[in-house]
């Protein structure tokens, strides 16, 4: 069992929060490709609130992690 505590950069409107936000879960994926046929407990601080509303939050909610 891999556990991940992950604490994620703020999310605001700007380019390159997004961009870093991304990126933050790029590296989440990598570690699934890395530990493939483990499970995996993902916690921590997403910075997210299910009020917000933008392109990234979406992305990230409907986010397929592939293991």
């Amino acid at each position: 069992m891999v556990i991940v505590s992950d604490y994620m950069p703020c999310l605001n409107s700007t380019m390159e929060q997004r961009i870093e936000y991304e990126n933050s879960i790029g590296c989440l994926q990598g570690i699934i490709d890395r530990n493939l046929g483990c499970d995996f407990v993902f916690g921590g601080d997403f910075n997210v609130s299910k009020a917000q509303s933008n392109a990234t939050v979406t992305a990230f909610e409907h986010k397929t992690f592939v293991l």
